[in-house]
């Protein structure tokens, strides 16, 4: 009994103590982002043409001012995306 207690204490010791190392997020920078929005990802002809591509198939953009090199994720959101 003595000995499991003695064990827990060193465990929430542990479990405590690694929180110190933690990273800090005094570093982290506030990053202002640019955006431009309902950019359309066919051709205006193709566009004209059919109006679910001229209302559906748009896209926003959201990237750092001025800064070069940032990684990108692509995010589909729907259900309309079938293949490719």
């Amino acid at each position: 009994m003595r000995e499991n207690v003695h064990i827990l204490f060193i465990l929430i010791l542990i479990t405590l103590s690694s929180i110190s190392f933690a990273q800090k997020s005094s570093s982290a920078k506030s990053t202002i982002y640019q955006t431009e929005t309902n950019i359309l990802y066919y051709s205006i002809e193709q566009a004209k043409e059919d109006d679910y591509l001229n209302e559906r198939c748009r896209l926003d953009l959201y990237y750092p001012k001025n800064r070069s090199g940032y990684p990108t994720v692509v995010w589909f959101h729907g259900d309309g995306l079938k293949a490719g």
